[in-house]
């Protein structure tokens, strides 16, 4: 019997596997750009939908704007959709492009775009098409930068897509096809007898991804091969899982996280711990307190750790402070506790960067400096429910006006013993104009500034939901007393 010429398609029973293993919801979505990999995903999403009799999943497209085709490519992944019995929806990133690291910053674009869509829609899994290829050329990129185990454990079979939003951090990413060869996914297209978009930047070597694909043909020969490397991201992945396991408990022994945004460390629990641990620990606060969806860069934290190890003798050498990461790190009090504490100017440079302004209503709940979660209490009798007002940081004028309003008595008893004087003036508050209304952790302050019936008062419900890594063990609610420091 003569062998079988050239690689085999992905049978449906095989993606059938893929699927099952995942645990898919009902309701799932489809990132499709055209090219190759995520048409062939779309072709067996669709026939394995007909053949288990499940919903169709719907098919998202985004529309860069990055090329003067892209508009009509959306056009034609929205006709093949349409053809295989798939919803499709187009979503166009507008505004300014980059000039500089495009690829990064538009797979940032594209993957906000999708989680908003998704949330929008109740769906909380998105599929891509990744596949074998993909996955060795992340690791070959991330050792060209000198990645360690986070890194080269590249991307997860199923994780969550990599959002600054926290309420969009829910939704999974989900890679079917992460352990299957392109050469399969082209050997499937061509069974299916359909096309697919070219896109010509995965010809530019301007690009990195495109320099490791030609970089990967050259390396085979000595036996780092697509396979090798992807088992690589194995290893490294089951790594990961242990480092991260370990972190969780040194920062619940060390970390006391409260409901103002803020931490206290103890310096004494981290830095007894391995160096590896101890800066895993340190990047997750900062990412927790700073609202980042990234971690620092390691250089960078490795320099704020050092410099947090020498101060724990020699109180004078850390001053008032270092920043890192849109966060302060002040110097340890008597009791060897860092303070971790939201950096104002980072803070109000991030809103000056969205350049909008977040406003709320009655009965509405929206997320503040990817850090908070603010809900104004529902419409209630007599007030008006087009009414709303800006969420602002409560800044030095808006802690006068607490001072003003509540007097010293009303102050004292707000203000818990211990709450930090560095925390006041990045809290959540919400103003009309120049008066403010309220302030998380205070509540209302001018209930008259709300409209309708002042019998029943208004309610500003402030929730600290922090930034992914794990739980946010010790936490403390700053109104049930703190600490003494």
């Amino acid at each position: 019997m003569s062998e079988r010429a050239g690689p085999l398609p992905i049978a449906p029973e095989e993606f059938q596997m893929f699927v099952t293993d995942l645990g898919l919801p009902d309701d799932w979505a489809l990132a499709v750009s055209g090219g190759p990999d995520s048409t062939a995903l779309m072709l067996l999403a669709a026939r394995w939908a007909v053949g288990q009799g499940h919903p169709a999943p719907i098919v998202v497209t985004v529309d860069h704007r990055l090329r003067s085709d892209s508009k009509s490519e959306a056009a034609q992944v929205a006709a093949w959709a349409g053809a295989l019995g798939l919803r499709h929806e187009t979503l166009v990133w507008h505004g300014p492009k980059p000039n500089s690291n495009i690829q990064a910053v538009a797979r940032h674009a594209r993957y906000g775009l999708i989680g908003q869509f998704c949330a929008n829609h109740g769906i909380t899994a998105v599929l891509t098409g990744h596949t074998l290829n993909d996955q060795a050329e992340t690791v070959l990129q991330r050792l060209g930068r000198g990645s360690g185990v986070d890194g080269l454990a590249a991307m997860a079979r199923d994780g969550h897509l990599p959002v600054a939003q926290p309420d969009l951090r829910h939704i999974r990413l989900v890679r079917p096809l992460l352990g299957v060869l392109r050469e399969r996914v082209m050997a499937t297209l061509k069974a299916f007898d359909h096309p697919w978009i070219e896109d010509p930047s995965n010809q530019d070597m301007q690009y990195g991804r495109v320099r490791m694909r030609r970089a990967l043909a050259l390396l085979a020969p000595e036996g780092i091969t697509v396979e090798r490397l992807a088992q690589t991201a194995v290893h490294m992945a089951r790594a990961r899982s242990a480092l991260t396991r370990a972190t969780d408990a040194l920062c619940a022994q060390a970390a006391v996280f409260h409901d103002a945004g803020y931490v206290r460390v103890d310096g004494a629990a981290l830095f007894t711990a391995s160096d590896e641990l101890a800066l895993r620990a340190l990047s997750r606060l900062l990412m927790t307190i700073g609202g980042a969806a990234f971690p620092p860069r390691y250089d960078r934290l490795v320099r704020l750790f050092d410099a947090m190890q020498a101060d724990r003798s020699d109180h004078t050498r850390f001053g008032r402070g270092r920043t890192l990461a849109g966060c302060r790190i002040l110097s340890p009090d008597c009791h060897g506790r860092f303070l971790i504490v939201r950096e104002l100017r980072a803070l109000n440079q991030r809103l000056a960067e969205r350049d909008q302004t977040v406003q709320i209503g009655f009965g509405q709940t929206v997320t503040w400096d990817n850090r908070f979660q603010l809900t104004l209490a529902p419409d209630q009798r007599g007030r008006n429910p087009d009414w709303n007002g800006d969420v602002r940081p409560l800044g030095r004028a808006g802690w006068r006006q607490i001072n003003q309003t509540l007097g010293p008595d009303r102050l004292s008893h707000a203000v818990p013993h211990g709450f930090p004087h560095e925390v006041r003036a990045t809290l959540p508050a919400l103003w009309v104009g120049d008066e403010l209304a309220a302030a998380a952790p205070f509540g209302i302050i001018k209930n008259a500034l709300f409209p309708g019936d002042l019998a029943a008062p208004a309610r500003f419900d402030v929730k600290f939901i922090g930034a992914p890594g794990g739980c946010l063990v010790n936490r403390k609610d700053v109104n049930a007393g703190l600490e003494q420091s």
